[in-house]
């Protein structure tokens, strides 16, 4: 699966974040398509987007990978 779609599975799974994460992704990429593939959810954080050039925050994305990293 893409980042992208590694997010939205985590928002139809109820992930309180999987929306800013979505937002900050489709920022990052501007009109390029989203080929990148991730392994897993835990990749798709680590490497959906630059977490300090956020309107959140490097340490709230942070919280939500150690998040995913406990209970994924």
């Amino acid at each position: 699966m893409t980042i992208t779609e590694w997010f939205e599975k985590a928002k139809a799974d109820g992930n309180y974040w999987a929306d800013r994460a979505i937002k900050n992704r489709n920022a990052e990429l501007g009109k390029r398509e989203d080929y990148k593939l991730a392994k897993n959810l835990k990749d798709a954080i680590q490497y959906g987007f630059r977490w300090e050039s956020t309107e959140e925050g490097y340490q709230y994305w942070l919280n939500v990978a150690n998040f995913i990293y406990a209970n994924y």
